[in-house]
């Protein structure tokens, strides 16, 4: 015969109220909502809430990732969960969950037994959950408005799944709430961090944004270094613009900035500004030519990979040139008091450019300056002289290689 099923968790209420205390104590710390989590599913089962499921997360302002979340389950612990950004979230499993229903009716919370067949044909995870032991499964969501908004509509939510032989009486699921709120403090705070890394990385490039974060943010200040300078383009750019519709356009210039983007991050090149089809970057190991004529022979093999799935589908497909240089720059912070760019300045980027607007008149694909060739004295061997060429701008005329195809 089944156990019966009782109402309230014998003295829970007040000790909710105290964990809260405790929470609220650490909440300033801002530690990771994993470890938060995993503190608070060990708490409550101690304080004789026996949960077999603890789970909360929220939206992300990411070019990639929908949201973040965490579920704590005791024979796993605490797992991080990344949520993929969709066109559409038409899945079944999104359609019928709590945590929409909620989202969408404007509900704060819900309660729900997992042995109740009607809930559990309109709400699937609660079969799930029965499975796992679970006998009560209480939701929280919260919008978060103000300060901490990250998003439009920016929705935390918190979920307590527990095996207790009981049901949750009011003044306990008002603590669960209490705490619910704590972990959607921790949570947002959290997002916030992680949205500020993202989005300087995203939009400054992993370098750039590790020294604004270390406190690089003075206009004018600016390092110098010594570093391989790459600049490339497409080919063909420009007719492909006037024959294609804007988004036909912006598909293709992603699908090569991604592409080419890629392989100069796998090869440690620090990729610093997009100009139109144009990619600047630059390489400042010890090693920076080797590691940027490793990058050129990858990049050329991937986009000929992506030609062809592009032409597979109907797609525009096109070339990459790219300019090789070595020169000394000034790299920081650039621009007035309220719109800067990290970025590098100098005479080398200026002559990059103009060498690689050579790259059509001399039908080379790749073409490599004097002192490109100076810098990569173990590469020698692979260069071939295109002879000397005046750049627009620059004193004096430029020797320049480009890569013999049969080294």
């Amino acid at each position: 015969m089944a156990e019966a099923i009782s109402d309230g968790c014998p003295d829970c209420a007040g000790q909710l109220l105290e964990l809260c205390d405790e929470l609220l104590a650490r909440a300033s710390d801002f530690p990771d909502p994993g470890e938060f989590i995993g503190l608070v599913a060990a708490r409550l089962t101690a304080i004789g809430l026996p949960i077999l499921r603890l789970a909360a997360g929220g939206e992300l302002l990411h070019p990639t990732v929908e949201g973040m979340g965490w579920r704590w389950r005791p024979s796993t612990g605490v797992e991080a969960l990344m949520m993929e950004r969709r066109e559409s979230w038409d899945v079944e499993e999104w359609i019928k969950s709590p945590i929409r229903h909620l989202i969408e009716t404007g509900g704060q919370s819900i309660q729900l037994p997992t042995d109740d067949d009607r809930l559990a044909a309109q709400f699937p995870i609660l079969a799930e959950l029965r499975q796992e032991g679970v006998t009560e499964y209480l939701l929280f969501t919260e919008r978060v408005r103000g300060a901490l908004r990250i998003t439009v509509d920016n929705d935390v939510w918190v979920s307590f799944a527990h095996g207790g032989r009981f049901r949750i009486d009011q003044a306990t699921a008002k603590g669960l709430g209490r705490i619910a709120s704590i972990l959607v403090l921790i949570i947002q705070a959290n997002a916030a961090l992680v949205t500020v890394r993202t989005l300087l990385s995203v939009y400054l490039g992993d370098d750039a944004a590790q020294k604004v974060l270390d406190g690089n943010v003075l206009r004018g200040r600016a390092d110098p270094i010594s570093a391989v300078i790459w600049y490339s383009d497409l080919a063909d750019f420009t007719k492909i613009t006037d024959e294609k519709p804007p988004k036909g356009v912006l598909a293709l210039l992603n699908d090569y900035a991604a592409t080419i983007s890629d392989e100069l991050a796998r090869h440690g090149g620090n990729v610093l500004k997009f100009t139109g089809d144009g990619i600047l970057a630059v390489f400042q190991q010890d090693d920076g030519a080797a590691r940027a004529l490793a990058a050129v022979d990858d990049t050329r093999r991937v986009v000929a990979q992506l030609n062809e799935r592009r032409a597979q589908r109907g797609a525009p497909t096109t070339s990459v040139y790219v300019a090789l240089h070595h020169g000394e720059l000034l790299y920081g912070n650039f621009g007035s008091t309220t719109r800067m760019d990290f970025t590098v300045l100098g005479q080398a980027v200026n002559q990059v450019a103009r060498i690689a607007a050579l790259s059509r008149s001399l039908d080379q694909p790749v073409i490599l300056s004097e002192a490109f060739a100076l810098a990569a004295p173990a590469e020698r061997h692979r260069l071939v002289s295109l002879g000397r060429y005046a750049l627009r701008g620059v004193t004096r005329p430029q020797n320049l290689f480009t890569l013999d195809p049969t080294a």
